[in-house]
């Protein structure tokens, strides 16, 4: 038996997501970039490895003998990249978009990295940049 899904709650869910994803990179692009462009090049190829996760996973999800990715697996994964490779490939393969238990874990862990940058900047870890 499946849960029931609110839409309102869904939507409220996945601008949250947007918000986070939209936070975390500004923390981290808003730096100059030639000390951060091996930084880029890590968000480059982690968020190509949770595309390519997400489409084996769409996948395996219609061919129903295989062995599916696990949604821990993939919402780890999405964490070292930031999230951004994920909204990419759920809007593409529009895959896990409905489920809310995958949102809810998903939006757990954008938060716990939010809050983490959050407190990098606040105990001053980190430096913003000067605009």
């Amino acid at each position: 038996m499946s849960a029931v899904i609110y839409p309102k709650t869904l939507k409220f869910i996945k601008g949250l997501q947007l918000i986070t994803t939209i936070w975390i990179v500004l923390f981290f692009t808003l730096k100059s970039v030639s000390v951060w462009q091996p930084y880029l090049v890590y968000l480059m190829l982690i968020n190509f490895v949770v595309i390519t996760l997400f489409w084996l996973d769409k996948r395996r999800a219609v061919s129903k003998p295989q062995a599916r990715i696990s949604e821990r697996m993939l919402v780890a994964v999405s964490s070292f990249g930031l999230f951004i490779g994920t909204l990419v490939a759920r809007k593409l393969f529009k895959h896990k978009s409905i489920s809310l238990k995958f949102n809810m874990k998903l939006l757990a862990a954008q938060l716990a990295v939010t809050l983490f940058t959050v407190g990098l900047v606040y105990f001053r870890l980190v430096e913003l940049p000067s605009l």
